[in-house]
């Protein structure tokens, strides 16, 4: 009896883990979509999907909820109209996907108080909570 009590057991947590761990591939993928489709392309009309309800970009200063994220967003596209934002490493735990990307572009429009440079720019730093 106490053999089956274990491998029930045993059962029992092995289902969790790969649960868990499937759970963590699909916010993972979910998180790249979300760069690769709205961040890079600027498919804005995909943010209602593919971001929770309560989402907050805990930014440098202070945190912004979804509306006014994406209204930023917005605005670094008009200034980079060839911006790509690649997802470079994804990690999950539970429901959290922590997100480390770059962001390449050349200055060729303006938005975000920015005037048109020309200038090409780069960032390898920045993590994001989707």
């Amino acid at each position: 009896m106490k053999i089956i009590s274990i491998i029930s057991t045993f059962l029992f947590l092995l289902a969790g883990v790969i649960f868990a761990s499937s759970l963590q591939e699909q916010n993972k993928a979910l998180a790249k979509r979300a760069f690769e489709e709205l961040l890079s392309r600027g498919q804005f009309e995909l943010a209602e999907q593919l971001y929770a309800k309560d989402f907050a970009n805990h930014g440098i200063h202070r945190d912004i909820g979804l509306q006014e994220d994406q209204e930023a967003l917005k605005g670094w596209h008009q200034a980079f109209p060839d911006i790509a934002i690649v997802p470079k490493k994804l990690i999950a735990e539970g429901d959290l996907v922590v997100v480390y990307w770059v962001a390449r572009g050349t200055n060729t429009g303006t938005g975000n108080g920015l005037p048109a440079t020309g200038k090409q720019v780069g960032n390898e730093s920045k993590r994001i909570r989707l």
